[in-house]
């Protein structure tokens, strides 16, 4: 760097770390009871830009620097892993962040890894395993399918879900080795991954698993409309048991303030204004604090004088932006103007994304973003490689450093410029992965819906509720319903929106079902058969009146169990299709037969012969065809 003067000096001291330091001895306690075969989950909050990514990355490289492993003598004798969750749904993936971190295990352990990994796929049995494949990372789902070449069909452990499946596979890892597993942004996670967390924690006390998380408070508030945060419902969980540690981090004070600027400029003459307008501009935010420096170092407002010494400009001519994302706005703006059209438009994928997807957004080869990319790295600081991710693979390999970063980028483009690129990412997204929109299903939905492609939205957000549903994450099936809702009104009247409305709603019932909300059940009942008699529709008929009847099953009201079956019976013969015949005599079959077993025979015998008339037996469960 160049002083003022003109003469060279020693640029500022980076990742300078000051307030924290007793968090940090704490973090180290939690590592060192890992010899004690004592786990635990340590979850650090705080506002954005506080410092919690920090935190933690501190700790973490503390305890994995070249001098600790010195001290063990080079023995692997413990796994680190990270993973980042954020806020757009990249993948149908519900448990992506523990996806990461055993893909970051792999990698970490190498091929002892492997080795140690034959056990445990052998005692868990091949068909467990094998069931875990498709919610794994690539790295490790290859491994895993390498060791299951050759072995037989197993039934062992046919019924388990990919959660249990998780848990066990980290028990069974942990056996191996003390395992440091750190998830940030965990207020993005998805209601699965935040309850297989939350199994996790119920069994650490005698195994040797430290999770560290980040979060940010306000994102779990309840707001009205909106159900409960799935983060917040396993905080209140953890701390009944006390089954969690937590360390809540607070803006720097201005005697902080003064020991960052020491130490970041060994030898400064900064007059006491100085630091004082710095902390009061800023709030004692970590991020903001150094976001502002960066700029005034480039401003020459910091500057080195002719004597080696650091000196700043009159505080009454700082010009401090009233906010973070004014500041790196005005850092990008120093940019080249290739670099920051590069930047502006990775924003618009989300705070992770694809070098691949984005060369073709900018119409380059992908060599020349990926040239710009590592400048913006290694130089300015603005993103960052995900290490372990090829550029082929379905998951960004790419990330914002802040989302502050991403926010201002985001921010500064117009609107008919969004429009045009999250279009551009549909278009993109679609081409390069064509056998994964499934996978992609809530991404895609996001930017269809920020491209006003409301149709496309639609079938995207059923796509990705679905999937949610599948793997229990009914908290974002329910998201995924309403945003899909909300489209339909932006659309003109149509038959087919009246199909998806029906999918939708009754996708809803099955939510406040799982949540056992009876009450938002019934009401959403009440709508699908409105919608019935509006439109003369009996899918909706059906749906309303099983989601009515499951209400009436849990009150135990015998008459109203009566009428809304034969409600459900009427519409399904009056579409006459061995489908619907069977959807509704199967729900039968598991909730009515105590009430009506004759009555359900006989429906499960006109079911029957509808499957045998349109060759579709197979819907039907063997169970239940021999009950009929």
């Amino acid at each position: 760097m160049t002083s003022e003067s003109g003469t060279e000096g020693v640029a500022p001291v980076a990742n300078v770390f000051v307030g924290r330091d007793d968090l940090l001895v704490q973090l180290r306690e939690d590592f060192k009871n890992l010899e004690k075969v004592r786990g635990r989950v340590v979850f650090v909050a705080g506002e954005a830009g506080i410092g919690k990514t920090t935190l933690v990355e501190r700790f973490l490289h503390s305890i994995t620097s070249p001098s600790e492993a010195k001290q063990r003598g080079h023995k692997p004798s413990f796994l680190v892993s990270s993973t980042k969750c954020w806020g757009i749904q990249q993948s149908g993936n519900a448990f992506e962040p523990f996806a990461d971190l055993l893909d970051g295990l792999a990698l970490g352990g190498g091929e002892q890894f492997v080795e140690k990994l034959k056990p445990v796929v052998r005692e868990l049995g091949p068909k467990l395993i094998e069931g875990l494949v498709p919610y794994v990372g690539p790295l490790l789902a290859g491994i895993l399918e390498m060791l299951l070449a050759g072995k037989g069909r197993s039934d062992a452990g046919a019924i388990a879900g990919p959660s249990y499946q998780f848990r066990r596979l980290f028990e069974q890892l942990s056996q191996l080795w003390p395992l440091v597993l750190f998830i940030d942004d965990l207020h993005w996670a998805s209601q699965a991954s935040i309850e297989l967390l939350l199994g996790l924690a119920e069994h650490l006390s005698d195994r040797p698993v430290l999770i560290l998380s980040t979060y940010r408070p306000h994102e779990i508030v309840q707001r009205p409309g909106y159900l409960d945060h799935p983060l917040s419902q396993a905080l209140r969980q953890l701390r009944r048991y006390d089954r969690c540690a937590e360390i809540s981090l607070d803006r720097l004070s201005l005697d902080q303030v003064r020991c960052l600027l020491s130490q970041r400029y060994p030898d400064h003459r900064f007059a006491k204004s100085f630091v004082r307008t710095l902390h009061q501009k800023t709030s004692g935010i970590p991020f903001f604090i150094d976001q502002v420096l960066l700029l005034m170092e480039k401003k020459n407002i910091v500057f080195l004088d002719t004597n080696g010494r650091w000196l700043a400009k009159s505080s009454a001519k700082l010009p401090i932006p009233e906010r973070a994302l004014d500041v790196v706005r005005a850092r990008v703006h120093d940019l080249d103007r290739n670099c920051r059209h590069l930047l502006r438009y990775a924003s618009v994928l989300g705070e992770q994304f694809r070098s691949l997807i984005l060369a073709e957004i900018l119409q380059e080869t992908h060599l020349e973003v990926l040239g710009r990319l590592r400048v913006l790295e290694s130089v300015h600081h603005l993103v960052q490689r995900r290490p372990g991710v090829p550029p082929q693979a379905e998951r960004p390999n790419w990330a914002f450093q802040h989302a502050f970063v991403h926010d201002a980028l985001y921010e500064s483009l117009g609107p008919d410029e969004l429009v045009e690129i999250h279009g551009l990412a549909v278009d993109a997204l679609e081409a390069d992965f064509p056998e994964a929109r499934d996978e992609l299903a809530g991404e895609l939905a996001h930017h269809c819906e920020k491209a006003k492609r409301y149709q496309q939205a639609i079938v995207y957000r059923i796509a990705a509720g679905r999937r949610a549903e599948a793997a229990g994450s009914f908290t974002d099936q329910w998201k995924h319903c309403r945003q899909a809702l909300s489209d339909l009104r932006l659309l003109p009247p149509a038959q087919d929106q009246l199909r998806d409305e029906v999918i939708l709603r009754a996708g809803l019932a099955r939510v406040f079902r799982h949540l056992g909300d009876m009450g938002q059940e019934a009401q959403v009942g009440h709508e699908l058969l409105q919608l019935a008699r509006q439109h003369d529709d009996p899918a909706a008929e059906i749906g309303g009146s099983l989601a009515l009847l499951y209400v009436a099953l849990q009150r135990s009201d015998e008459d109203a169990v009566r009428q809304h079956s034969e409600q459900a019976w009427r519409a399904a013969k009056r579409l006459g299709e061995a489908i619907h015949m069977t959807r509704v005599v199967c729900f039968f079959a598991d909730r009515v037969y105590r009430y009506a077993p004759e009555e359900v025979k006989q429906r499960l015998g006109e079911a029957i012969d509808a499957c045998e008339r349109e060759s579709a037996t197979p819907l039907l469960p063997r169970t239940f065809l021999a009950r009929g």
